[in-house]
């Protein structure tokens, strides 16, 4: 982390859920400035504001003591064409068609990984652990970790279970297919349409996060998920 001070003069302020946060990622990496969001939705992992703090988050602001966290994103080719980036997740889903999906994931295009059939996976980056990814029964990885989530949804195999990869790889992904499917990038959703190729790295391309400066991801966990949480006490966090 770094202060806000130090960093950019402009700042993007996001006001609604993650999912808006994640709307304005293409325009904040378009112009190199940082997004601080302001939660008005319900769990709010990306936006650690909310209405209740507004003013300390704007005295934090002009005081200088806000803090930006580089977050690391997962960058999505085909035909070594750039699709686009993701700070939560690149997601391939069957869509509407009732037929499983059937996915290849290699390492560096040499190590078969395994073979997915079913809904979909999920490629998530740390940040993006706590998003789709997590309700598919992922782990949760702090978001200064280095490696990526691997995680099946609804896996024809049971055996499967989602997997975390270290970023020195590249991931390859070859999707079989003769129905129409769809590709998720954040928000951004593409209908493809039979077998693709694509493959998915964690760049060295980051997006600065503005945070309070007494932000705690762990902190984050036992609030939203009421971690630790012991209901016969009401005063513990």
């Amino acid at each position: 982390t770094q202060p806000l001070e130090e960093a950019i003069p402009a700042l993007i302020i996001s006001l609604g859920g993650d999912g808006t946060l994640l709307d304005t990622v293409p325009v904040a990496l378009k112009h190199n400035i940082p997004i601080a969001g302001v939660n008005l939705g319900k769990l709010g992992f990306l936006s650690p504001f909310s209405p209740y703090n507004a003013k300390k988050f704007v005295k934090e602001l002009i005081e200088g003591k806000l803090v930006i966290e580089n977050r690391r994103l997962l960058s999505a080719y085909t035909d070594k064409s750039l699709m686009g980036y993701a700070l939560n997740d690149v997601v391939f889903f069957r869509g509407s068609t009732p037929n499983m999906l059937t996915i290849q994931v290699f390492l560096d295009n040499r190590e078969l990984v395994a073979t997915y059939r079913g809904d979909g996976l999920i490629i998530a980056t740390p940040t993006g652990s706590t998003a789709y990814s997590l309700s598919c029964g992922g782990p949760v990885v702090p978001p200064d970790t280095s490696a990526c989530v691997l995680t099946p949804i609804a896996s024809h195999n049971l055996t499967l279970r989602s997997i975390v990869v270290s970023t020195n790889h590249s991931i390859n992904v070859k999707v079989v297919s003769t129905d129409k499917w769809q590709l998720t990038i954040d928000t951004r959703a593409y209908t493809l349409s039979g077998s693709a190729e694509l493959t998915v790295v964690l760049d060295k391309k980051v997006l600065p996060l503005v945070l309070p400066s007494d932000y705690s991801f762990f902190k984050l966990l036992r609030e939203k998920l009421y971690w630790s949480a012991d209901r016969r006490n009401s005063n513990e966090q």
